[in-house]
């Protein structure tokens, strides 16, 4: 054997690049000594089906009815248990780190019977992360208990909030002390009673993502010193007088989903400068432009302005038909100059995203301003849920984009390309941005577009425009879109010639840097 293959980290690396292809890692383990341990732990580390484990188990200790062994009559023991039956059960359970259970796990009723006879009664030594998805079958949730290990530290699960649920999981701070992400689908828990007092018993947790919690749920979570990470599908209803108090003083992530107008900015209050990283906030409907501004301008008002990296605010669009009936010209859920200037407080954001139900009416004077006002800014997304709006945003604006964010790397929004900007304009060029989303953006002339795109951003090399992943060149997509595709096809026109400008260029400059030496 070679002596590299005595240093455990050389051959802990061979097996990282051998796990892509499972079988070559399975032979080697099988004929090489210096590879068996670290390649059945690779093998083993992460399972998604008790199958594996139902080969370890000898064929001789059970009969199955039929052949079927996917009911709980099918285990039968044929003979008594012996102590060698178990040994490469508990070898190879020892090595996974991370399981998943889900409705279709083949051989979950084997449960029952190792519930009853495996030794100790935990079947995995040293899970790190498990995932329950049984939710349907309540029957099958308390032996949950078997895959509760001392060293378990992320666990996602479904079941229904009854009594005998609740109370099992009541437990965990004791069974699993080291538990610190918890993910929580409690079926029809609609008041978050049984949720809040799952966490209860949760005392150091620091990610926590669950439907909903009760207004003394969601203040005992905010006193926790540990917790960093929460998502909510939904939000208790907050007194309108909340005092500000030190809730959260360690979250740095924040995802509200499915709240309405009133509720969150009430959340937002609970808590003053909590040391907010990133934020998202999902409303159930589009929010008009007013009711947008005053919830950011709440979230300014009670986070860290140096601290925040990311914003995200969408809908889940629950009054889109609504809101698409209206009159082109009502811009009432058009966001505004206001809405993005109500940001430029976050100095240090590197990812914006905002969705509007009609459109942005911004004009390039405030995209450059929000340039310089986030000069860290790698990824900005200005979505529209309707491509029927007014589109008063230029190219100038990504000539901004461009000048002032040298980070940006990826870009979404809409704006009118049918003007050139003037080529007296400062040249600039961002070698960073690689991609753009033009959505519905109107242009004529795709080689004038390209060979300014290709002078501020040299290294674009995919451009998505609205019917990316439509049918372009079905005939009854042709007859009932055909503006829609021709314009799909400009841009694609676009990407395809900055590469060419680029080329020219280079060629140009070079020529010029050979005519300076040889004159």
């Amino acid at each position: 054997m070679h002596r590299a293959l005595e240093i455990p980290e050389i051959v802990q690396m061979i097996c990282v690049y051998l796990s892509w292809h499972r079988s070559a890692l399975a032979a080697l383990a099988r004929t090489c000594q210096a590879f068996q341990g670290p390649g059945l732990d690779l093998l083993w580390h992460t399972q998604k089906s008790f199958k594996p484990l139902l080969c370890c188990i000898p064929a001789d200790l059970f009969d199955f009815n039929d052949g079927d062994t996917s009911t709980l009559r099918a285990w039968a023991l044929r003979r008594p248990i012996m102590s060698a039956d178990w040994a490469r059960l508990i070898s190879n359970t020892a090595r996974i780190r991370d399981f998943t259970i889900g409705l279709e796990s083949e051989g979950r009723r084997i449960l029952p019977t190792l519930r009853r006879f495996l030794p100790g009664g935990l079947l995995f030594q040293n899970l790190k992360t498990l995932g329950w998805f049984a939710i349907d079958s309540a029957i099958d949730f308390k032996y949950i208990q078997m895959f509760f290990s001392p060293t378990l530290s992320g666990l996602t699960f479904g079941c229904g909030p009854s009594i005998a649920n609740i109370s099992l999981l009541s437990a965990l701070a004791y069974t699993c002390p080291k538990l610190r992400q918890v993910s929580i689908d409690l079926l029809n828990d609609y008041e978050g009673v049984a949720g809040s007092t799952v966490i209860y018993s949760l005392p150091r947790i620091e990610s926590l993502s669950m439907g909903r919690l009760t207004l003394a749920g969601l203040e005992y979570i905010g006193r926790l010193p540990t917790l960093k990470s929460l998502c909510l599908e939904s939000l208790p209803v907050i007194p309108d007088v909340v005092p500000s108090s030190d809730l959260f003083p360690a979250l740095r992530d924040l995802e509200l989903h499915g709240i309405d107008v009133t509720s969150a900015p009430q959340f937002f209050r609970m808590y003053s400068e909590a040391p907010l990283k990133s934020i998202h906030v999902s409303s159930s409907v589009f929010l008009p432009s007013p009711a947008a501004d005053d919830l950011l301008l709440t979230i300014t008002n009670s986070t860290s302005h140096s601290g925040v990296t990311s914003i995200k605010l969408e809908s889940e669009g629950g009054n889109y038909m609504e809101v698409l009936g209206r009159d082109p010209d009502d811009s009432t859920f058009a966001l505004r100059d206001r809405t993005l200037r109500i940001l430029f407080c976050f100095s240090n954001i590197t990812s914006l995203s905002l969705e509007s139900a009609r459109g942005f009416d911004i004009s390039d004077v405030t995209i450059a301003d929000a340039a310089q006002a986030w000069p860290r800014l790698e990824s900005l997304e200005l979505t529209t849920a309707s491509q029927y709006t007014p589109v008063p945003l230029m190219l100038l604006s990504l000539y901004h984009l461009a000048r002032y964010c040298s980070h940006l790397r990826s870009l979404e929004m809409t704006f009118d390309a049918t003007t050139i900007p003037s080529t007296a304009v400062p040249v600039v060029t961002q070698q960073q941005l690689i991609s753009m989303d033009v959505a519905s953006s109107p242009l004529a002339n795709s080689g004038a577009v390209a060979r300014f795109l290709s002078d501020i951003f040299p290294n674009l090399r995919t451009i998505t425009a609205l019917r990316e992943h439509a049918d372009n060149e079905d005939l009854d997509e042709l007859a009932t879109y055909s503006d829609e595709v021709a314009r799909h096809n400009r841009w694609k026109a676009v990407v395809n010639l900055i590469p060419e400008f680029v080329a020219t260029r280079e060629e140009e400059r070079a020529r010029g840097r050979t005519h300076d030496i040889l004159f």
